[in-house]
């Protein structure tokens, strides 16, 4: 009886989508793998001592810690 009833419920339509769709989505993250973050935005040291050069170029002083994160923000959102 419950092989009969498992046979008959690997005939629906909707059973067979769900199995194909679980199957395709553990594959793509079994390919993919976790890749990072294509939107994660990285400033590296030397970024941001370039940031601090050319704002004392043009202030004649250092950034503060909120002039800095405005420049990284308005570099980051062009």
């Amino acid at each position: 009886m419950p092989s009969s009833l498992f046979s008959s419920w690997l005939r629906e339509p909707l059973i067979q989508f769900l199995l194909l769709a679980l199957l395709m989505f553990a594959l793509d993250s079994y390919v993919l793998g976790n890749r990072p973050d294509p939107r994660h935005i990285v400033i590296d040291d030397a970024r941001l001592l370039e940031f601090i050069d050319i704002f004392e170029e043009g202030q004649g002083r250092e950034p503060s810690a909120d002039e800095l994160n405005n420049m990284i923000v308005k570099w980051s959102q062009n």
